[in-house]
């Protein structure tokens, strides 16, 4: 059989492997202009979009950008490419949109993912059955994981649904949508000999000047800027805020006397009776379910319907 090797002006087909994920990001770039704000837009570090854009240039023999500090200028060669493509890449992605949204009817598997601290006391369970009674037969696959990574694999469409709590969804981001579903009441782990431990509920005043141990789920920021913002409203100014990786590391620091562990009552009891679970009054952390705002509109009404 005779190989035919297309060639255009003198270039080989065989030497352009250009990937179109990188033809989407070089138009990300060229519209918002910064490499910063374009790695922000598009869950990527700035490192690994910088690597892309070059390759991309070496694929192509053309020089994209003029690099200018954090700017980047588009060169004529790159824009004349821009104006080519980008309509071309939107209707791309529109047509995969569309054969997704006829994939997902009849929808025979699901994908929820739960930070481990929640899959407690028969949390997923409930769901679960849910999802079961509403589509019998569906195949369920639970995700456990911590906080960065639900998101992570939700934006990345690894997972359909997920279950996290209220402050830890990423601010300033409009890709998401949830449905509050639960609130659990905050409590504070103190030890024993603690004179707290007399109560048998604490407001934030008497958190005051305490070295309050706070769960790091995963780096995540917005939980600790949530307390901080809840110790002002109250008007109550901690010792010092300590994160930890887990709860179990909280719960032992507070029997070792090294401060007093704020978190969701599901967490605790893991060392015995030598600490008490005291709740704070009237304060509590709201979990959702989350979902991707390009999510098909029939498999949002399933997920509202699971959600009740």
């Amino acid at each position: 059989m005779r190989k035919i090797d297309l060639d255009f002006n003198g270039i080989s087909v065989g030497d352009i492997d250009v990937n179109l994920k990188h033809l989407y990001y070089f138009t990300v770039v060229a519209e918002v202009g910064n490499i910063t704000k374009a790695a922000k837009e598009l869950y990527v570090t700035q490192s690994m979009l910088s690597k892309n854009l070059i390759l991309l240039e070496k694929q192509l023999g053309v020089s994209l950008f003029k690099r200018n500090h954090h700017n980047l200028e588009v060169t004529r060669e790159g824009r004349f490419l821009y104006d080519k493509w980008k309509t071309q890449i939107k209707a791309f992605r529109n047509d995969i949109q569309k054969a997704r949204e006829l994939g997902h009817i009849g929808v025979d598997k699901i994908r929820i993912g739960c930070f481990p601290a929640l899959d407690v006391l028969d949390f997923m369970k409930k769901y679960t059955d849910r999802v079961s009674e509403k589509k019998p037969g569906i195949f369920i696959e639970i995700l456990r994981m911590n906080n960065n990574r639900l998101f992570e694999h939700l934006i990345s469409e690894q997972a359909d649904l997920i279950f996290a709590f209220v402050q830890d969804i990423p601010t300033g981001s409009d890709s998401y949508e949830w449905k509050n579903i639960i609130r659990l009441p905050l409590v504070a782990l103190v030890r024993e000999e603690d004179p707290l431990a007399e109560k048998e509920q604490l407001s934030f005043e008497d958190l005051a000047g305490k070295n309050i141990l706070l769960n790091d789920p995963g780096g995540c920021i917005p939980r600790k800027e949530w307390f901080f913002k809840r110790c002002e409203e109250n008007h109550m100014i901690p010792g010092a805020v300590t994160m930890v990786n887990n709860d179990l590391t909280a719960e032992l620091n507070v029997l070792n006397g090294h401060g007093v562990a704020v978190g969701i009552s599901c967490v605790y009891g893991k060392i015995g009776n030598s600490v008490k679970e005291i709740p704070i009054e009237n304060e509590g952390i709201d979990v959702a379910g989350v979902w991707l705002k390009k999510t098909p509109q029939d498999l949002k009404e399933f997920y509202h319907a699971i959600l009740e």
